[in-house]
């Protein structure tokens, strides 16, 4: 295979097909011999209108997926677990393992990637001045594909002295080895949608056909002094307000595997309930073995130790270790990193729990 592989593909060089709904345009695959219907793609790109009012992701808990609305507007509802309010241009990243249900009628651009890689989509406001994009990096990954659907407009793309014009409905691949491209210049007229997929070709294609892990997701390293410092930074912090009194915390993003640990101690209130049933433990034990002055001091005792030691302890066994390295300074993020906290700051937990406790039943298939 060649290091870097790069094609246009125009619009009768894609696959059209129909689901309950509406209409499916798949853009491109990977590997090009895949089938969607057999689910063994790396990834795939597609376009669907959705012609009703309601309607049923079907499910891919092997993939995750990113959704841009192309026209119209939705609502996107996955099931205890958050909802999603998207406007012309505005992306959703989730799991394909979600309950969803879509509410709106609207044209969409989908990119499908199989778990243990990373897929990444960005809107690009294209102009008359040349731009270079920033080539991310990604441990891990030896293979990287860029793909550049032209929604509007026209553009120009340029890499190692290749160069090539996209077109409105025109789909610009490129397939490469980590290394073999350093930039990619751009310039046009109109609107491009930019995917990145980092992957392993080879750990997708094994034999046993198991599922690689997520980086996120292997063994986690030996505790450090510094995870347990950071553990209790994120403890002592964690609270309605914390940024506000550690003013340090203001420019500081936690990543999404963070984020997740965090938000599994404060779904189960693990350090409330352990402090609360050791001062009733202390309490009890206390009334029948300590004199009665003593009682209160031993349960400050309790409370001190459980704050200081024993809360920390809690969130550096949850937390995806090395602590520090999923966390990065907000003015030093990466164009893939400041799209999901952009996404962060937009979700409002609060009100997602309110609305997920109200169903409202689909009567469509959406499988695109």
């Amino acid at each position: 295979m060649d290091k870097i592989e790069f094609k246009t593909l125009k619009k009768e060089e894609y696959k059209v097909g129909h689901w309950t709904g509406g209409i499916t345009t798949q853009l491109a695959i990977y590997p090009a011999a895949a089938d969607y219907g057999d689910r063994n793609f790396i990834w795939r790109l597609s376009s669907a209108t959705v012609e009703v009012e309601e309607s049923d992701f079907t499910p891919l808990p092997d993939y995750d997926r990113v959704l841009i609305v192309l026209k119209g507007e939705v609502v996107l509802v996955h099931k205890e677990k958050r909802v999603a309010r998207l406007a012309q241009y505005e992306q959703e990243r989730f799991s394909g393992a979600y309950d969803t249900k879509s509410y709106g009628k609207i044209t969409d651009f989908n990119l499908m990637v199989r778990k243990g890689n990373q897929g990444y989509a960005e809107v690009i406001n294209l102009t008359e001045e040349y731009r270079t994009l920033k080539m991310e990096e990604a441990s891990g990954y030896k293979r990287r594909s860029q793909g550049f659907y032209c929604t509007e407009g026209f553009c120009a793309i340029n890499f190692n002295k290749e160069s090539c014009m996209v077109r409105e409905g025109e789909l610009f691949l490129i397939n490469s080895d980590f290394g073999e491209i350093n930039e990619i210049g751009i310039m046009g007229e109109g609107k491009v949608i930019r995917t990145h997929v980092y992957f392993n070709e080879e750990e997708n294609n094994n034999e046993s056909g198991s599922e690689p892990e997520l980086p996120s997701e292997k063994v986690k390293a030996k505790i450090t002094a510094e995870d347990l410092k950071w553990a209790a930074i994120i403890c002592w912090s964690n609270f309605r307000g914390g940024k506000y009194i550690f003013k340090g915390l203001r420019n500081i993003w936690y990543d999404e595997a963070l984020q997740k640990g965090i938000d599994t101690i404060d779904r189960i209130f693990l350090p409330f309930f352990i402090g609360l049933l050791g001062v009733g433990a202390v309490g009890f034990y206390g009334w029948e073995n300590f004199q009665s002055n003593l009682i209160a001091p031993a349960i400050l005792l309790w409370i001190i130790l459980d704050v200081l030691l024993i809360n920390p302890l809690l969130y550096l066994a949850v937390l995806p270790r090395p602590i520090k390295s999923h966390i990065k300074k907000i003015t030093e993020l990466t164009e893939n990193e400041r799209a999901v906290f952009e996404k962060q700051k937009a979700e409002n937990k609060q009100a997602d729990k309110i609305l997920k406790k109200y169903e409202i039943t689909g009567r469509n298939k959406y499988i695109d």
